[in-house]
């Protein structure tokens, strides 16, 4: 996975904006500061490149080493500052997408600075009671002008690719489903809204049965096949605007579903499974659906209790798997 984050911090440090990151959701937080983040032994260079950042000269590429599931990783650091605050950028390599980022970041600083001295030098020009100035206020206008519509637009390339890296962080890479991330990010919320309108919301868990098997007979490339596969059968299947599909892990897959009770669900999931076995002999599906609780807010009890079904559904398909190699061996 590579190592890569764009966020935004005051000038203390503090995290107060996560742009995009492909770390697990704990790694980067706005609960933390850049100090949390990376290694203790590099704290003295982190200061030196914050002093860097505010003395506006874009420090970039800076190697420096963070902790990282209980590993010490290099990753590259570059800094600028954006709208009174300071944007971070690391990187696990140079990615080209960060680095057009890096730049855009830093062709903006350049023209914020170059809009304030030729606002500093118009209010010059204007006071002065030579003639000679005239030309220089029209021609410093007119560059002011130029340079701010510069801006503009590059204030909206940064905007358009702050939404691409955030897309790119909530998405699963393979299936581009919504990954493990944005459904912790997002389910307090659909949670709140269902118990607003007072309408039912539903987990469905789904396990591919026997994928060890297709990876091992026909390759992980065909493997990743039918996982392609599957996910755009759950896209199909889910409504936009009430229902998101998520790529869990591996070979794990959750669907929610809003004003959707237990048995509506088991439907659904009824409807993919016959929809799946038509694209594969070896594999099959597990699933588990279960009803939120309104009432309860431990998200991760209402996973497991999915979890604990789509299990039970799986011992069932194996134990009719078993029974049927007896009867046709």
């Amino acid at each position: 996975m590579n190592k890569d984050a764009v966020f935004i911090c005051d000038w203390s440090g503090k995290i107060t904006e996560i742009i995009f990151s492909s770390f697990h959701e704990e790694f980067v937080t706005t609960e933390k500061t850049l100090f949390d983040v990376f290694n203790h032994s590099s704290c003295d260079k982190l200061e030196r490149f914050l002093a860097e950042v505010k003395r506006k000269s874009y420090p970039s590429g800076w190697e420096i080493n963070l902790d990282f599931e209980g590993e010490i990783i290099t990753v590259f650091l570059s800094g600028a500052i954006f709208s009174n605050n300071i944007v971070i950028i690391i990187s696990g390599e140079k990615s080209n997408l960060l680095s057009y980022y890096e730049e855009l970041l830093k062709l903006n600083n350049i023209q914020t600075n170059r809009i304030r001295e030729l606002e500093r030098d118009l209010v010059q020009a204007r006071t002065s009671e030579k003639d000679s100035y005239l030309d220089s206020v029209s021609k410093l206008n007119n560059e002011l002008i130029n340079t701010r519509r510069e801006l503009e637009k590059k204030n909206l390339e940064l905007q358009s690719l702050n939404k691409k890296l955030q897309e790119i962080s909530i998405t699963d890479e393979l299936t581009s489903l919504y990954n493990r991330r944005f459904f912790f990010e997002i389910i307090t919320d659909e949670f709140h809204r269902a118990k607003r309108l007072g309408i039912p919301i539903s987990l469905l868990s789904i396990d591919i049965n026997s994928f060890k098997e297709v990876n091992d007979t026909f390759g992980h490339l065909e493997g990743d096949k039918l996982l392609k596969k599957l996910a755009t059968i759950l896209k199909k299947h889910t409504r936009d605007g009430l229902d998101h599909a998520f790529r869990f892990g591996g070979d794990e897959f959750l669907l929610l579903l809003e004003d959707c009770n237990e048995d509506k669900a088991l439907d659904v999931a009824s409807r993919i499974d016959a929809e799946f076995k038509n694209h594969t002999n070896i594999a099959s599906l597990s699933y588990g659906a279960v009803q939120l609780d309104l009432e309860e807010s431990n998200i991760e009890k209402l996973i497991q209790e999915a979890d604990i079904k789509m299990y039970e559904h799986k011992s069932k398909v194996k134990q009719k798997m078993k029974a049927y190699i007896q009867k046709n061996p």
